[in-house]
């Protein structure tokens, strides 16, 4: 019997529109899509939710290592899924409101955001002179 071996790097909120993705699970019919943590099968909630669902009309059966062997497609899988989805979701919005704060706050402080410029300002000052000139 020969083993077929697909690995993906992707984002899974383009699963849907994937046709290379679609084809590969179809040629193999035990596939299987293995993900290290819930918070990667999508952004949020539904997200999540949607991407299960589209796994399962493919019949590819979803492994999450995080929760080990819990069957996503059962009654107390898809709560489980529902519930962890929800928490996995607020983590991510607490995190970006966090980076927003601390953003906030340096800007507060008079902190300089972003990449530091290679040029100094003479420097600039001059190369805006000589384009000017011609």
């Amino acid at each position: 019997m020969e083993v077929s071996k697909y690995h993906y790097y992707f984002s899974m909120r383009k699963i849907r529109h994937s046709t290379c993705f679609r084809r590969a699970a179809q040629s193999d019919p035990k596939w299987r899509h293995s993900s290290a943590k819930l918070d990667r099968l999508g952004r949020d909630a539904p997200g999540v939710g949607a991407t299960v669902k589209l796994l399962a009309i493919l019949k590819i059966a979803v492994i999450v290592l995080q929760l080990g062997k819990l069957d996503l497609t059962s009654p107390v899988g898809k709560k489980m899924l529902t519930m962890l989805a929800a928490v996995a979701e607020m983590e991510g919005d607490l995190l970006v409101e966090r980076t927003q704060a601390g953003l906030a706050r340096a800007k507060n402080e008079g902190k300089t955001l972003g990449r530091p410029s290679k040029t100094t300002a003479e420097q600039r000052a001059e190369i805006i002179a000589k384009y000017a000139a011609g």
